[in-house]
């Protein structure tokens, strides 16, 4: 079975070094399953790699083995920790968008006084009377604000403005503030369906992983059981 969810991977060391490698071989694996099976990560394409205490950002709308910018920067860079996404779409009504930048991982947010990112695989759907997305204005409404969207609603940014919306309540980066905020949205019922919410996530001291998926699904059973 091909999984056809978005490719997500992260990377971390004791040292700046080098990760040129790894992309390549995530590049040439992706691009060998989109020729050989047709499911293609084509919806675009990021990195974001620790530049001292500071995540830096760089998005592609291209398929990540299309993508030299992506693969010249990641060629001079040297970094203790890195992200790489690769985004296939689930949503019918994203996937019609096209490969818009905008819509492309990682997703990032300066919350306590740095910065976060993100990148997830899965879908989402959430409670419309508690937050509204428009999407064309790239903007969300939750809990009485008004929070701006780099992307045109996508889902995984929506969870994550959600997640840092309400990690500022629990007051820091520390792992059991992040489980403590993660479970907190996950039993507040704003998120009504889901496909899985696996996701990978950085501050400037930690980068976090989750797996998490709904068991009712039966592919997800199979691969996780």
């Amino acid at each position: 079975m091909v999984y056809k969810v978005c490719r997500l991977l992260g990377m971390t060391g004791n040292y700046d070094t080098y990760l040129n490698f790894t992309f390549d071989i995530l590049s040439s694996a992706l691009k060998k399953l989109c020729e050989e099976s047709g499911v293609c990560h084509k919806h675009g394409c990021g990195i974001a790699w620790l530049h001292g205490k500071k995540w830096e950002v760089k998005r592609d709308s291209k398929p990540l083995w299309e993508s030299s910018e992506l693969k010249k920067l990641i060629n001079w860079t040297r970094t203790k920790a890195m992200i790489i996404h690769a985004r296939r779409s689930t949503y019918p009504e994203y996937s019609l968008q096209g490969p818009k930048l905008e819509n492309a991982h990682p997703f990032f947010d300066e919350v306590i006084g740095f910065r976060w990112v993100f990148v997830q695989n899965g879908y989402a759907r959430f409670d419309k009377t508690r937050v509204r997305i428009r999407p064309q204005d790239r903007i969300m409404e939750y809990k009485g604000r008004a929070f701006g969207l780099s992307s045109y609603g996508v889902d995984s940014e929506v969870f994550f403005r959600i997640f840092m919306h309400e990690l500022r309540e629990y007051g820091g980066e520390e792992p059991r503030n992040v489980i403590n905020t993660l479970e907190a949205v996950l039993k507040s019922g704003i998120i009504t369906d889901y496909h899985s919410l696996n996701f990978i996530m950085g501050s400037h001291r930690y980068l976090y992983a989750l797996r998490y998926y709904n068991e009712e699904r039966e592919e997800y059973e199979q691969k996780y059981t």
